[in-house]
């Protein structure tokens, strides 16, 4: 009898784990697909789970909320996201990957020259020169009154775990905070010029 019941819960619960899924990320975009793969699947009734896939055509959602959702993987030891578009605060991404293995979180998606201005909204035309040492940092033009049109460089970093854009020279001023949890920890940013913007790539760990 334990066998039975051991075997109907190894086939029921990953699929009800899904669809629970399913209906957290339902009201901040579309889930084309959700799966688990745990086993022994009772360790989903303790928030483990081996490997949970899922793919999203968008996600939106303000910086809280997807730190919220990060959260809940914390007890996924493989996990693999992927998503068309993803809009979070004042950024907009495309082509975005996730993938969690243990503590580790890697992430990867295009940002378009449009949105990273509103996120650097001194600077236009915007181009990476420099990723090296866990962050980017980028170099356009901004208007200054009385100068005109002068070069000017911002950095996109990991401090303290979060993600931190911030001037420098006359723009030192400028510092906006982009994204930060108490639970994750951001490592490095990177980046590389591409046609139209910037992709972009993180690497944060679990605290």
């Amino acid at each position: 009898m334990a066998i039975l019941a051991f075997g109907v819960g190894q086939l029921v619960l990953p699929g009800i784990a899904a669809q629970t899924i399913r209906s957290r990320l339902a009201p901040h975009g579309n889930v084309l697909s959700a799966r688990v793969s745990v086993f022994p699947a009772i360790e989903l009734l303790f928030g483990a789970a081996d490997r949970v896939s899922v793919v999203m055509g968008h996600y939106r959602a303000d910086a809280a909320q997807v730190a919220s959702d990060l959260e809940q993987a914390a007890g996924v030891n493989v996990l693999q996201v992927r998503v068309h578009s993803v809009t979070a605060g004042l950024l907009t991404l495309t082509g975005v990957t996730v993938t969690k293995r243990g503590t580790l979180v890697t992430g990867s998606g295009d940002i378009s020259e449009a949105t990273l201005r509103g996120a650097v909204p001194f600077l236009s035309s915007v181009t990476p020169v420099a990723s090296a040492g866990g962050q980017l940092t980028l170099l356009g033009t901004a208007n200054v009154p009385f100068l005109g049109p002068v070069s000017a460089e911002a950095t996109v970093s990991a401090v303290n775990g979060s993600v931190v854009v911030a001037g420098a020279g006359l723009f030192s001023i400028f510092h906006l905070t982009v994204f930060s949890d108490p639970h994750l920890e951001v490592l490095s940013v990177a980046g590389a010029r591409r046609p139209g913007g910037l992709s972009i790539s993180v690497r944060a760990r679990y605290r």
